[in-house]
């Protein structure tokens, strides 16, 4: 009968045994060997929908460490100068989370965007995780230019003598459009000012032609650009351009 009981009691000691180490591990913050961590992104794909040309439009999505150990987030890349990210915190401990911010830049951006944003971890197996967010831009109101002919060719000129340019500007867009100034763009030269002979306005889908008097400071084949500088949302910073080619003589 003693001998039962020493046997049954001694049958209790490996679970006394495994309940005491669980405390040890669970007191002291020491991580089991198979604890690990894992990111959730909600959402991980977001639709901004429609949105104005202008106001820059930002999401923020949630990310949380589902798992149960702790986890860094290393990087976080929008791969666009058009996308900006600001994220709330690097590390997450279990079931912590924190923020991340995403603005994606609309002006002089209309139409349908998709833009990825990948988020670097530390996590084994989940070293890269991707979110997107995609919308339209609408377009905002603004004038819109269109030259004809943008390349004039001059034929034959003597240097120093002038010929008289005719072009037609179109204003496509829904404002008025205002041509400020006609410059070449290697020389300087200018050949219309509005300082000096006012601006011109076109309104909304009319259009008007524009005389200029051109002349030649080269000898033989030469290739000009030359730039109207305006309010046109459409053109570059430098002005909307259109070239003159030709031969100068002597």
């Amino acid at each position: 009968m003693k001998k039962v009981e020493i046997i049954e009691r001694w049958g209790l000691f490996p679970g006394i045994f495994f309940c005491l180490v669980a405390l040890i591990v669970l007191s002291t913050g020491i991580t089991p060997a198979y604890a690990a961590a894992k990111l959730k992104v909600e959402p991980s794909h977001y639709d901004f929908r429609e949105v104005p040309e202008g106001p820059p439009a930002s999401m923020t999505a949630v990310l949380e460490n589902t798992g149960d150990a702790d986890l860094t987030i290393k990087n976080v890349w929008t791969h666009c100068a058009c996308t900006d990210s600001e994220l709330g915190k690097q590390t997450l401990k279990p079931h912590e989370k924190t923020t991340l911010k995403i603005t994606y830049k609309t002006v002089d951006r209309p139409g349908i965007f998709q833009k990825n944003i990948t988020i670097a971890t530390d996590i084994a197996g989940q070293e890269e995780v991707e979110m997107e967010v995609v919308g339209t831009v609408k377009e905002a109101p603004g004038a819109k230019i269109q030259v004809t002919p943008r390349k004039i060719d001059v034929g034959s000129m003597k240097k120093g003598l002038s010929k008289k340019l005719t072009l037609t500007i179109d204003n496509i867009g829904a404002l008025p459009l205002v041509i400020k100034k006609i410059v070449e763009r290697g020389s300087g030269a200018v050949y219309y000012d509005e300082a000096k002979q006012g601006d011109i306005q076109i309104e909304s889908g009319k259009k008007r032609q524009l005389e200029i008097e051109y002349k030649t400071a080269k000898s033989g084949s030469f290739t000009e650009v030359l730039l109207i500088e305006s309010n046109a949302k459409n053109a570059p910073k430098g002005g909307f351009a259109f070239m003159v080619v030709g031969k100068g003589e002597e």
